[in-house]
């Protein structure tokens, strides 16, 4: 059945591109309004025209990007990108390309689409920053990149390129408001040093207020506000027709109130979906969040060119990012404001010691990164490219849900104390100096039969190593009621406090992790509790909250209180290393000078990984990840009743093995010293997947200034078969085969049309108005392997809604409607954005420019992500409506 999705798929594209060489071809002409745009990128690592890639490809200069309505929130490039979703949990930014991607991103679990920056491997895509400023272009390659891109781009990559120096002095400044109480600010300075030394700077910022409210406290400042701010020098040096050196250095400021998931389990249940809701932003935030995210990095690529055309290239590289998040904390399953919400949660804010606490987490990330690459020129018959690349990372992290469980009297101490436990989410997680190692040698060649045949391979070979230093935390206190008598608090432990507002757990990289002292389950050391247990819990902690007192119950007297410091697992040093080789194949032939088919067999790796240390048994380890891809496909420029005319067809097929996925999986955490049933995230090697597809792009220069453009991709993707039945954490079953089944966060039907006019005007003081309008449309997708399905214990499929969710007390109690499964649904209905730009242009060739925008029209909501298990079901939305005005003048 594959096979013959995939033949049809094939035998389609090959029959648009007969339909396409059927049209008759016309030279351009100079009429501007019956003109093709001649689009230069740099994808196979040398400039071409994007009409003779071998290859999908879409890329967008810096103005097409503010006329299309795209932010400097990385995630609004979707809205431009057919087959695309991002998502960004809680900092993290997720990319998906033609159902290709990963749900994390840390070193652990990299990512499956490869982002660079100036043409620089970025292992971690929170590095990025806000950096669709002063941009020359970003390109978007679809499909396998193993050969050209390298490490992690099975489905594509992603690369955002700055504008470089030139040699003309000139400038730009560009201001911006809008709603949410939006402030943009943008400048930019070029200037020739020299005939040969040209720099440039570019400074960006932005602030806006929160687009979240909150329900349960309207005073507080809710997720979704920011205040970005970023610098960027460059300087190109060239001394020689033969010598050149290009540097850059950027640093990005990034702050904000956090961008958490929403509960939606209880609304669901209810029967409300998010578009149900009369505001899916109006949530029950009972504490302010926080997010900073500190970024910088230098990058130079100094080559030499030879007499004879041979090119000497070598790029450096180094870039980090210290990122904190504290999400702003939220009763626990009251999300969104649906009807009945109201009441649940002043049941449940009546339960004592309700948690309170954010769930803070810090990573610290250092990356170096060289490469040195021979080339030739793109004029001899044989074009070739070899090099090696080197990647070097240390990555630390720390992660915590603060909360203090519950006080309570444990008089069968021996002593008259009260007991308290700090264990949210697991316990405080912590990965010290993480080592990420890789590198690979590589080489890519095209020969040129004739004026007309091309063939190409390439080949790249790959050596990761990954080294994880893991440990884990639980706090249990003990206090003596005589300490808390003589202090004036309550004996019944009522009156401590702990992870009040401000509470802080210390950053990644900055707590001694080398001999915890641990007083918990057997296999640790056998230690009694006492200044060591302290210290260790203090070190934990960088900022108590403001009206914390249990610091000041510690210090009164710490001979009476005990902190117990035990764990899920054993401190654990995981060494993993991972070997591949990556390979393409293909032949290119012009029809004419305008039409050009081609065909092409590649694969490509998404690197090996771990998982966090816990019980049960399972792997710590999973397999890098291969995938080949198959693709035929056609490039074409003709004309069409008398208009200048781009169609451009691809079909592929996309056949994966050891495919990675991950669910939260439950786990027997007493054979650790733990208690009760657990839930972790769990990344293994499933099997096998495939998407079929085919991807018609376009564009035709109509007359009076008008341009039509268009993207449609369909995608076909498949679960086969699993290695192993895999585990569903919702209904315990232990074994489930979900073959047949779409690849999670993959539309079948995904399309872009874009319409826009330029208007020229030529009078008085106004040069030209034009306006442009972006549609883009996704049918339904799920957030997980699931797709809605419901299985009993024993594995058969059954109704969801008959799938019994947790019964704990915070889940079911409080009014809980139903105990059913719709609490775990995962489907996201088809959905159609719209964005807007109107512009005027003032002066010579238009120096000055106003234009208002506005992305997200109607104001549609949907969820780019979704954690669901028997516990949880947690939403990571879109951004809602947003719009402004901009003023910007050249120099």
């Amino acid at each position: 059945m594959a096979y013959q999705k995939a033949m049809s798929a094939l035998l389609l594209g090959a029959s648009v591109s007969a339909m396409a060489y059927s049209a008759p071809v016309v030279a351009a002409d100079d009429d501007k309004d019956n003109a093709v745009e001649e689009i230069i990128v740099t994808v196979n690592r040398r400039q071409e025209n994007i009409q003779d890639v071998s290859g999908t490809v879409q890329a967008f200069s810096g103005s097409q990007l503010d006329k299309l309505g795209i932010t400097n929130d990385f995630r609004s490039l979707q809205n431009a990108v057919t087959g695309m979703q991002i998502a960004n949990q809680e900092g993290k930014l997720e990319v998906y390309l033609r159902g290709v991607g990963s749900s994390d991103s840390d070193f652990a679990s990299d990512p499956s689409v490869a982002i660079h920056y100036n043409g620089v491997y970025l292992p971690r895509p929170r590095s990025i920053g806000p950096m669709f400023f002063d941009v020359e272009r970003v390109e978007i390659n679809k499909g396998p990149q193993g050969t050209i891109r390298g490490r992690n781009a099975t489905g594509g990559s992603v690369n955002v390129i700055a504008k470089r120096p030139e040699d003309e002095f000139g400038g730009m400044i560009k201001v911006g408001f809008g709603n949410f109480g939006r402030q943009q600010l943008e400048g930019v300075l070029n200037l020739p040093v020299t005939d040969t030394l040209a720099v440039r700077a570019s400074v960006y910022g932005e602030k806006a207020d929160s687009y979240m409210t909150s329900a349960a406290n309207p005073s507080i400042e809710a997720p979704g506000a920011q205040d970005d701010r970023a610098i960027r020098m460059s300087a190109e040096w060239n001394p020689t027709d033969n010598w050149s050196l290009y540097v850059l250095a950027d640093k990005v400021d990034q702050k904000g109130s956090s961008i958490p998931g929403a509960f939606t389990g209880r609304a669901l249940s209810a029967g409300y979906d998010i578009d149900d809701l009369d505001d899916p932003y109006n949530q029950y935030f009972v504490r302010s969040g926080s997010m900073s995210n500190d970024i910088q990095g230098i990058m130079g690529v100094l080559s030499y060119t030879t007499d004879s055309g041979i090119t000497f290239e070598y790029n450096g590289s180094y870039r980090e990012y210290e990122f904190f998040n504290a999400n702003a904390p939220r009763q626990w399953q009251i999300g969104m404001d649906y009807p009945g919400a109201a009441d649940e949660f002043a049941a449940l804010v009546n339960q004592k010691n309700s948690p309170y606490a954010p769930f803070t987490q810090s990573e610290k990330s250092n990356t170096s990164i060289n490469e040195f690459r021979i080339f030739s020129d793109d004029s001899k018959d044989f074009i070739w490219s070899v090099g090696a690349f080197r990647l070097r990372e240390t990555f630390n992290y720390s992660s915590f849900e603060p909360n203090h469980g519950w006080w309570g009297d444990c008089d069968w101490s021996g002593v008259e104390s009260v007991c308290g436990w700090w264990d949210g989410l697991g316990g405080l997680f912590r990965g010290d100096d993480n080592k990420v190692e890789s590198d690979a040698f590589f080489g890519d060649f095209t020969y040129k039969v004739s004026d007309q045949f091309r063939i190409k391979a390439g080949i790249r070979h790959t050596s990761d190593k990954k080294t994880s230093n893991d440990t884990n935390v639980k706090f249990q206190f003990r206090i003596e009621k005589s300490l808390l008598e003589e202090l004036g608090l309550a004996t019944d432990g009522s009156d401590i406090i702990l992870a009040s507002d401000g509470i802080q757990v210390a950053p990644a990289a900055t707590v001694d992790l080398s001999n915890i002292p641990y007083t918990g389950p057997s296999w640790a050391q056998d230690l009694e509790p006492g200044q060591a247990q302290i210290d260790h819990f203090l070190a934990s902690v960088a900022n108590f909250g403001t009206r914390d007192n249990f610091d000041d119950i510690i210090a009164a007297d710490p001979s009476r209180v005990d902190i117990f410091v035990f764990s899920d697992f054993a401190p654990l040093a995981t060494e993993g290393e991972w070997d591949y080789t990556d390979w393409r194949v293909g032949a290119e032939y012009d029809l004419n000078d305008d039409q050009m088919v081609y065909a092409t067999v590649s694969t490509a790796h998404r690197a090996g990984g771990f998982n966090r240390p816990f019980g049960g048994g399972y792997n710590l380890e999973w397999n890098p990840e291969k995938m080949t891809s198959y693709e035929i496909g056609t490039k074409n420029v003709f004309d069409f009743m008398g208009y200048r005319t781009v169609l451009n067809a691809a079909a592929f097929y996309y056949d994966y093995s050891d495919m990675v996925i991950q669910e939260f999986l439950l786990f027997d955490a007493t054979a650790q010293g733990g208690a009760g049933t657990e839930a972790h995230l769990l990344g293994y090697n499933y099997g096998d997947a495939s998407v079929t597809g085919f991807e018609v792009d376009g564009n035709i220069a109509l007359g009076m200034g008008f341009n039509l453009g268009w993207n449609y991709s369909y995608l076909d993707s498949e679960l086969k078969s699993p290695n192993a039945g895999i585990k569903d954490p919702r209904s315990g079953a232990d074994s489930l085969d979900l073959s047949g089944n779409r690849l999670m966060n993959t539309s079948k039907h995904n399309f872009n049309l874009k319409l826009s006019q330029t208007i020229d005007i030529n009078k008085g003081i106004i040069n030209s108005v034009d306006w442009s309008v972006l549609m883009n449309y996704r049918s339904k997708y799920f957030l997980s392997n699931y797709n809605s399905r419901g299985f009993d214990e024993n594995g058969n499929e059954i109704p969801l809604r008959q799938v019994p969710v947790n019964t704990n007390w915070l889940i079911n109690g409080a009014g809980f409607p139903d105990n059913n499964g719709r609490f775990l649904r995962d489907k996201v209905p088809g959905y159609t954005l719209f964005n807007v730009n109107v512009g005027v242009n003032f002066g010579d060739e238009g120096q000055y420019r106003l234009e208002g925008w506005i992305s997200n029209l109607t104001n549609t909501t949907y969820s780019t992500k979704g954690f669901i298990s028997q516990d949880v079901n947690i939403r990571f939305l879109n951004t809602p409506r947003m719009g402004g005005v901009r003023f910007s003048a050249k120099f």
